[in-house]
């Protein structure tokens, strides 16, 4: 399964990572939400280090880039972490907002609108694979093989086609 870590900075881009969680695991990926209350941390585990497994096992990092990314430790570490593995960003970005500098010709842009992040979500689907599958074509990594219940790039484009 496509696991996804998504990041934040404040509170709006909080409410935002919670829907886009909420909709790339209906589409079947395994998408984690890296906030200090999300229901993914088991009770009673080190919060940290949960976060840090999480990003470490993850094909693909998906900042919520808007104000608040800027100003945020924990989102600049995460991405910073993720850059050092060589982990793939797809910035997620509000409007006209900059990214943080610490990505900067590092991502793969998808831009959303202020008022309406959700009509986005197809467009940042199609952004996370071709970033898989680009990663795919240039390493040997045996575990970005085709995840289990996905569809193939050439479905998940039908199937943007058909939503469009």
């Amino acid at each position: 399964m496509l696991r996804v870590f998504i990041c934040y900075g404040k509170k709006q881009g909080e409410q935002i990572g919670k829907r886009l969680r909420k909709y790339l695991r209906n589409q079947g990926m395994d998408a984690f939400l890296a906030s200090p209350l999300s229901p993914d941390i088991p009770a009673g585990a080190d919060r940290d280090k949960f976060i840090d497994q999480r990003l470490f096992s993850s094909h693909v990092v998906v900042p919520i880039c808007d104000s608040g990314i800027h100003r945020s430790t924990p989102a600049k570490k995460e991405l910073s972490k993720a850059i050092d593995k060589g982990i793939p960003i797809v910035a997620f970005i509000r409007g006209k907002c900059r990214v943080p500098k610490e990505i900067q010709g590092k991502w793969v842009p998808v831009r959303f609108s202020p008022t309406n992040s959700k009509s986005a979500y197809p467009q940042l689907m199609l952004m996370i694979y071709r970033t898989i599958d680009w990663k795919r074509e240039q390493s040997e990594d045996t575990s970005l093989a085709r995840p289990m219940r996905l569809p193939l790039f050439s479905e998940l484009k039908n199937l943007l086609r058909r939503h469009t």
